[in-house]
């Protein structure tokens, strides 16, 4: 998926974030977890911003990547099909340790690259 914005939890007034964007956001990450779908988040503002944040954060937990707007248009689009043309499933052993969210760390060895995988994994029955 392709998500392009300037940040998350973002929508409110003089108050801040709207509480129901964080809920919603909350609820949206477990499904596109089981959904298995990598978010690329493409930052349209061209300047720097204190938003990017969340942009980049979901992007990491889902396999995706961040990326600014400032590049060309075709090189942004370009990157996404270049990143999934290559996939492998990465199946492991469950560690003996106690139920709920873990940190995933891959990278490769022996040959240069990027390694895009979701950071994090749950064997939770009530997160996914």
């Amino acid at each position: 998926m392709i998500y392009f914005g300037y940040g998350l939890r973002t929508i409110g007034g003089l108050t801040g974030p709207n509480p129901r964007d964080s809920r919603d956001l909350e609820e949206a990450l477990p499904a596109v977890g089981q959904a298995r779908i990598s978010v690329f988040t493409v930052d349209t503002p061209t300047v720097g911003h204190t938003l990017a944040r969340t942009l980049e954060g979901l992007a990491e937990v889902t396999g995706g990547f961040y990326q600014k707007a400032a590049f060309p248009p075709d090189l942004v689009l370009d990157r996404v099909p270049r990143a999934t043309a290559g996939r492998y499933v990465i199946v492991f052993r469950k560690p003996d340790l106690p139920r709920g969210s873990h940190t995933i760390v891959l990278s490769l060895v022996g040959r240069a690259g990027r390694v895009l995988s979701k950071s994090r994994y749950s064997d939770s029955p009530f997160v996914t």
